[in-house]
């Protein structure tokens, strides 16, 4: 008797509970160029953020290294426009640049950025106003030859992606980027 006055309590917090135990991101990354076991690595994290303000959306995920959820070994950026559907990289955004990203190994002896050069980013939430929350999967392809493929929801969090802009060259110069200027910096 006990068991069916508590069973459906239990089974809707674990509806509630089971969701919040999965990461954030769970992406791929593919590096040709890597021997062995860095060639291809299964990452997941719990730290994917966006903002989104004047029709732009910028989206920077956190990866740490294999096994782990949190820490920063890898960082992807993205900056797209703030829409649902398929975000097709260097898609022009009028005069606000192009659809593009980057990726950058944070820890190591390769800490430059490689720019996305092709790919697709499907996002959806943005329909939503003020959504908290975005997701999004990922298939592109970065300048050095790396492919990264997979999901991720990002939480919104202006605070931590402007001051990661401020501090970024990179994310200044994809940001900063008009019209022809992206053929002029390759």
């Amino acid at each position: 008797m006990f068991y069916r006055r508590v069973q459906p309590i239990v089974t809707a917090a674990l509806l509630v509970v089971l969701p919040a135990c999965a990461p954030r991101a769970a992406l791929t990354l593919i590096q040709p160029y890597r021997a062995g076991g860095e060639r291809r690595l299964e990452l997941a994290s719990e730290e994917a953020r966006f903002f989104a303000e004047k029709g732009l959306a910028r989206y920077m995920i956190d990866l740490p290294l294999p096994g782990a959820t949190t820490g920063r070994h890898y960082r992807i950026y993205l900056c797209l426009s703030d829409a649902d559907g398929d975000r097709i990289i260097g898609t022009p955004l009028g005069e606000s640049g192009f659809e593009g990203g980057f990726l950058i190994e944070t820890v190591g002896g390769r800490t430059k950025a490689s720019e996305l050069s092709a790919g697709i980013v499907r996002v959806s939430g943005a329909g939503l106003g003020r959504a908290r929350t975005r997701r999004g999967e990922v298939r592109v392809q970065c300048g050095d030859g790396s492919r990264i493929e997979g999901h991720f929801t990002a939480a919104v969090d202006r605070i931590v992606v402007t001051r990661f802009e401020r501090a970024s060259p990179d994310a200044q110069a994809l940001m900063g980027m008009r019209g022809g200027e992206r053929e002029n910096r390759e």
